[in-house]
């Protein structure tokens, strides 16, 4: 049967934990470098929708995002790096979804989350700068 109870081998899982890592570092990297690149525009939406220091609000994500994004991808204190981008959803599912008509974005932002949760649990697994350091140091 294809979908059996058995654990994959652990290369596999190895290669996956990679591919989902380096994906959702994409994702917050293209999401960052586009608030960096289009500030004013990002200030803007987020004022329009009511966000306190908006400013504040825009820079701060940005840079957790960016720096959330290079350590997961790098797989460089993953756990922290996942932390960082987990905390930059927050305020924005918060304010952005408060209007029914931003349920897409609320769902999206929730999907986000949960992806970011087993790095926040396992860390970046074999495929990372954290484990060569581990290796390396033994």
């Amino acid at each position: 049967m294809v979908f059996e109870s058995k654990s994959p081998p652990p290369a596999l899982r190895a290669l996956v934990l990679l591919a989902g890592r380096l994906l959702a570092a994409l994702a917050f990297l293209a999401v960052s470098l586009g608030q960096a690149l289009h500030y004013g525009d990002a200030c803007a939406a987020a004022r329009s929708l009511g966000m306190p220091w908006a400013d504040v609000y825009v820079a701060a994500a940005s840079a957790m995002q960016f720096a959330g994004g290079l350590m997961l991808g790098l797989g460089w204190r993953a756990r922290l790096g996942a932390a960082f981008l987990s905390a930059s959803l927050l305020p924005a599912v918060w304010m952005f979804t408060l209007p029914a008509a931003n349920r897409l974005y609320l769902a999206g932002a929730l999907a986000a989350l949960g992806g970011l949760m087993p790095y926040l649990v396992t860390g970046a697994g074999p495929y990372s700068l954290d484990n060569l350091r581990r290796v390396l140091s033994k």
